[in-house]
């Protein structure tokens, strides 16, 4: 399945390039006229996009690539963007199914989500994990797992219906959908746990050491950690980890300056985004490692207020430039899990791409996934 994945893929790879070089193809969607949000270099520039097949042709003067059965959209006085990303959410808060949270946030921008299955984790073990992770074959969005590698979170003072460790990663981490460790709770009050469980800390790091021998992702939990004590969640995540329950200015500083991915939490019960962004208007500290995610969001607040292009505008809001805002939707959480195929509009990338009618509002015209229109407040 995998090899024939990757021969269909480059199959098309050369009739992309064969478009390109002028052999006979041409493209199969053009968006011409928009400004182009440019999230490698922080730009917004006129330029039109290519499309053929699901990934992206050209951005740029894509005149030459329309042939006669090419579909072209005139998107003058729009943005494009690259799809938004979710890089730290749980469906079984939303209360909703995979299915149905990827339609409910698809219209509002949303093309990649990337889930913590800890409730049903804490509920099921790996039998519901799995069946999580097998829906999500089903659904348009990119979706994917870090489940969680400890259930219960505080095992001597609370029971589950399954209890995870390191004995369950091999089996989950080499499952479909799963790309990491989701975050490592068991470690969050690092002083008490280092005190009276220590055990915890060793069954952590067979875990976190084994996605990180398959080049994964760990999430961390470090809230209100600071010096050594967060010096060592940093380390039992195996050395790369985010946290998404920063809280002040100075513990987002701290983290930034420790090489944390800050997780600026937005949704709709935890809203720590204003000031955590406060490390970047305020002290002037680099945003590479800062990214917007929701962590628990209802189907009401979806269904009213949008998604990750809510966060977006109120991070603009903040006093963040829009491009820079919208890369911590973007390119910044697909650097972070090595998402290489989203979170930018280059050539040979996934088409995931935002339509956006307001930049300041983040008002949302429609929506490409794979290279298909997926959703439209027009007809297109």
């Amino acid at each position: 399945m995998k090899d024939a994945k990757y021969l269909k893929m480059a199959m098309e790879y050369r009739n992309a390039i064969d478009a390109l070089m002028g052999n006979k193809e041409f493209a199969d969607t053009v968006l011409k006229g928009g400004q182009v949000v440019n999230v490698i270099t922080r730009e917004i520039y006129k330029a039109d996009i290519a499309i053929k097949h699901k990934y992206i042709l050209l951005v740029g003067d894509c005149k030459d690539l329309i042939g006669p059965e090419t579909t072209v959209i005139d998107v003058t006085g729009k943005y494009l963007s690259p799809g938004f990303i979710d890089s730290h959410m749980h469906f079984e808060s939303s209360m909703l199914t995979i299915t149905e949270f990827s339609r409910l946030s698809i219209p509002s921008g949303t093309t990649t989500l990337v889930a913590d299955p800890h409730e049903i984790g804490n509920a099921l073990g790996p039998v519901g994990m799995k069946a999580m992770a097998d829906e999500i074959d089903n659904v348009p969005s990119n979706v994917y797992l870090v489940v969680p590698s400890l259930t219960p979170d505080c095992p001597d003072l609370e029971t589950a219906g399954y209890d995870t460790s390191s004995k369950d990663m091999e089996d989950l981490l080499n499952y479909k959908n799963i790309i990491g460790i989701g975050e490592l709770q068991g470690f969050s009050n690092a002083k008490h746990v280092y005190r009276n469980t220590p055990e915890i800390i060793t069954d952590l790091l067979a875990s976190t050491i084994y996605a990180k021998s398959k080049n994964m992702v760990v999430d961390g939990n470090a809230p209100e950690l600071f010096g050594k004590e967060l010096a060592a969640h940093i380390i039992a995540a195996a050395g790369k980890c985010s946290c998404h329950e920063t809280t002040t200015k100075e513990e987002a500083a701290e983290k930034l300056r420790q090489g944390v991915y800050l997780f600026m939490r937005e949704g709709s019960t935890q809203k720590n985004m204003a000031e955590c962004i406060r490390a970047v208007t305020e002290e002037k500290m680099d945003s590479r490692r800062c990214i917007l995610a929701t962590d628990d969001m209802v189907a009401a607040d979806l269904e009213t207020l949008g998604h990750m292009n809510e966060i977006v505008r109120r991070t603009i809001k903040q006093g963040i430039r829009p491009e820079e805002a919208i890369q911590m939707v973007t390119i910044n959480p697909a650097t972070y899990f090595g998402l290489d195929h989203v979170g930018v509009l280059s050539p040979g990338k996934q088409a995931d791409i935002a339509i956006i009618e307001d930049i300041y509002e983040m008002t949302i015209a429609g929506v490409f996934l794979k290279g298909k229109l997926v959703s439209s407040k027009k007809n297109y």
